[in-house]
């Protein structure tokens, strides 16, 4: 069956734009495994999620961990939703902070979705207490990382692109992505400063209005990294 992700996004209120849908759908189905929601809300994306799930020919599970302290009809919304799309079969929710979480787990991940409390320090607690399941060669993605949330902004340039454990960082839309390895090359890793770089750049040009020239030097640029060869 394939994606249908406009009625999806249609149906469940949110902030992930298409493309970053698109991003989550195509690496799920893609590689299955175990899925690591950190926010889940209404369940925009933890649908996403399932629904490669379900149309993948990989096994795999998405566990959504949310305390659901945001609205008190979140979390009766998010199982209603799992169900009239047809794929609470795929999705573990589990009602409990990101520290409450983590105590109970022990397994590998392969895919960790990070898209809960936009503080620096919850941001980086985030990353502290789930990075070290996610297994070599699996996948994080941290969300509104590129634009409005300067904290987030930080944990992933100092954890993630400033890193030699990640390689092959990008970003699509405000999502910034990366692979976890044993250690990068040392061309990894100066394309993850040059993502760094880049995504500055970028963030700068919505404050202050570059010229003509400047924002056709970056588009090629942007359209380099904003890439779907997920690895």
């Amino acid at each position: 069956m394939a994606k249908d992700l406009d009625r999806i996004l249609n149906d469940i209120p949110g902030f992930l734009s298409k493309r970053e849908a698109d991003f989550l759908y195509d690496v799920v189905r893609k590689n299955g495994g175990t899925i690591v929601e950190i926010g889940s809300l209404y369940g925009r994306s933890t649908v996403v999620l399932a629904d490669a799930l379900k149309n993948s020919d990989k096994k795999g599970r998405v566990y959504a961990i949310d305390p659901q302290y945001f609205d008190d009809l979140a979390l009766g919304q998010l199982k209603s939703n799992l169900n009239k799309h047809n794929v609470d079969g795929f999705v573990e929710v589990v009602v409990a902070t990101s520290e409450e979480a983590s105590k109970n787990w022990n397994k590998p991940v392969d895919f960790l979705w990070i898209d809960g409390d936009h503080t620096y320090k919850m941001a980086e607690t985030d990353f502290l207490l789930w990075e070290p399941y996610l297994r070599e060669g699996g996948i994080i993605a941290y969300h509104d990382a590129t634009f409005n949330y300067p904290d987030v902004r930080k944990v992933v340039s100092r954890y993630i692109l400033r890193s030699r454990k990640f390689r092959n960082a990008g970003f699509i839309d405000n999502i910034l992505f990366a692979t976890k390895c044993r250690r990068s090359s040392l061309k990894d890793a100066v394309e993850s400063l040059y993502t760094l770089s880049l995504k500055n750049m970028v963030t700068s040009s919505i404050y202050i209005k570059p010229p003509r020239f400047i924002k056709e030097l970056v588009k090629p640029l942007v359209r380099k990294f904003s890439r779907s060869n997920y690895k």
